[in-house]
């Protein structure tokens, strides 16, 4: 209880029992929303952040360092999506984390909380939910990445 959990499925498991679980979870709006959840509410770019990050650094090395950003958080997808189709419990937990950073540092909000959640989930080694977060990390980036292009327009 003092970890969060609220509820239990005993085995054997029974299908109506767990999808009634399922269905009293799911309606219970009191519910505090996961990381996952919170990500559908998230901006794909926290502009107030980039504008800060804009403030501080003379506008080459902020064209520098968001263009090392774009480029490496490209090769961290390649990975995620590589390490989720293996299953790699650990270097998806990894890469999620380091995501979960990047991505928070630039604003990239919606995906900073898929990152949190696919770091939870490597970390509970949910074979499930892994790919599914995977692939709206994949449409998140690809969102945040197009919004931060389009900043970098902005700076001279």
């Amino acid at each position: 209880m003092a970890a969060g959990m609220n509820d239990f499925i005993s085995k054997p498991i029974d299908p109506d029992g767990f999808l009634g679980v399922i269905a009293r979870h799911l309606a219970n709006d009191d519910a505090p929303p996961g990381a996952a959840t919170a990500a559908l509410d998230a901006p794909d770019l926290d502009d107030e952040q980039l504008d800060g990050l804009a403030r501080l650094l003379p506008p080459a090395r902020f064209r520098m360092i968001v263009e090392s950003y774009l480029s490496t958080a490209a090769e961290r997808l390649e990975r995620i999506e590589s390490r989720a189709a293996d299953l790699d419990y650990l270097q998806i937990g990894r890469e999620a984390h380091d995501l979960k950073g990047t991505a928070g540092n630039f604003g990239a909000r919606r995906l900073q909380l898929l990152a949190e959640a696919l770091e939870s989930a490597a970390k509970a080694e949910d074979a499930v939910l892994i790919p599914i977060l995977t692939s709206q990390i994949s449409e998140a980036s690809q969102a945040a990445w197009e919004k931060v292009r389009g900043r970098l327009q902005d700076v001279a």
